[in-house]
This record gives C-alpha cells, sequence and structure tokens, in this order.
C-alpha cells in the first residue's frame, strides 16, 4: 500500500515511559535531526519565548540517570509555579523550591526545581524551561 503522507500510529512516541515520551516529542526531539527552526504549527509556540535560566546536575543520592534541573525565577512567582505541575509529552514535572535559592540568582530571584530521568536531560530542562518563561 502507498502511504499518502500520514505518519504510521507509532511515531505519535506511544509507549517507552514518560522519560521517553519527554525525549520524543516534537519541538524538542526535533532539534537532535537538524538544528533548522521548528515549523510553524501548534507547537511552534514554545520557541516564541526565552527560556528561564536553568542547571542541570546528576541528583545526588538518586538513581542511576536521574538529573536535577534548577530554574532561576522571580522570588515572588516561585510558590505559585510550584502549585501546577508542568506536562511535557506525556510526562508531569513537579516543580519544588529550593532553600538555596540565593546561591543562584541575585536577592531578587528564587530557585524552583525538579528531578526527572531523560535521555537527553539538556532538551528536556529547556522544554521545562520554556513552559516556565511562558507562566510568568
Amino acid at each position: 500500500m502507498a502511504a499518502r503522507g500520514e505518519a504510521p500510529p507509532a511515531a505519535s512516541g506511544g509507549g517507552g515511559g514518560a522519560a521517553a515520551d519527554v525525549a520524543a516529542t516534537p519541538g524538542v526531539a526535533s532539534a537532535a535531526v537538524g538544528d533548522a527552526a521548528p515549523a510553524a504549527g501548534p507547537r511552534a509556540e514554545e520557541f516564541d519565548v526565552e527560556p528561564v535560566p536553568f542547571e542541570i546536575t546528576p541528583e545526588v543520592g538518586g538513581e542511576p540517570g536521574q538529573s536535577r534541573a534548577t530554574f532561576r525565577v522571580p522570588r515572588a512567582a516561585a510558590k505559585r509555579l510550584t502549585e501546577q505541575p508542568i506536562s511535557k509529552g506525556g510526562a508531569v514535572f513537579e516543580l519544588k523550591v529550593a532553600d538555596e535559592g540565593a546561591e543562584i540568582g541575585s536577592d531578587a530571584d528564587a530557585v524552583v526545581y525538579t528531578v526527572f530521568i531523560s535521555p537527553k536531560p539538556e532538551r528536556t530542562a529547556d522544554a521545562i524551561a520554556r513552559r516556565i518563561a511562558r507562566r510568568l
């Protein structure tokens, strides 16, 4: 049978767990294919905002492969950001306020963080940082 330009159902990222879904999401994984700008469409808006500043480190005392992404946000918004989780590609990321807020930013900044497992933690953290920026 000849395909008519439709993606097969398996291309939607079914299975593989939440971390695999995050890495296989259009807009996040497409950067692995090439550095071209994303095509216009419903997911292009996530690239319209600059991500909040973030750092990624291995989670101390966590399972192998766990990463901790910390995000610098305005202190006044930190608690509000933790009230609703961030969703990306079928995964849900719970944000928590870090105690060491002054370490990363100025007195006007706070730090929120999440811990996750992803084959490409930088891209996952970037997607989360862009979603945080849209909420601010």
